[in-house]
């Protein structure tokens, strides 16, 4: 995974922005790779750095947004005690019972299947 820093300008405003550039080393849990979603909104179980399904999560003490360790801890190193929420400074805690409880019922279809895999994982 690797921090990039964009910058904007808009009637003399500069925006920055940092994004996430995903590596192989990061597991790949895209939303669509869930199946039987049996009603659940899958948007609110995204990290917010890198837009997939939250992997081994963390949150914000302050505002309670869950990010994936490995995304909250390279945001980290470039913006220090800071979350991608601007809330300063950024204290971890545990993920919301609710988002692990939520994560824990998806069903997702195993990496393989373009390959022909059928394999359905259940966390």
């Amino acid at each position: 995974m690797e921090l990039h820093v964009q910058k904007l300008t808009d009637a003399n405003i500069d925006y920055t922005f940092l994004f996430v550039k995903m590596t192989s080393t990061q597991q790949d849990l895209s939303s669509d790779r869930v199946c039987g979603q049996s009603g659940t909104n899958i948007d609110h179980l995204e990290c917010c750095i890198c837009h997939k399904l939250l992997w081994k999560p963390v949150a914000c003490e302050t505002c309670e947004t869950s990010f994936c360790s490995a995304c909250i801890s390279q945001w980290l190193i470039k913006c220090p005690n800071k979350c991608p929420n601007l809330c300063e400074p950024y204290v971890e805690r545990k993920c919301p019972p609710l988002t692990v409880k939520l994560l824990s019922q998806l069903q997702i279809t195993c990496s393989y299947l373009p390959n022909g895999c059928r394999q359905v994982i259940r966390n």
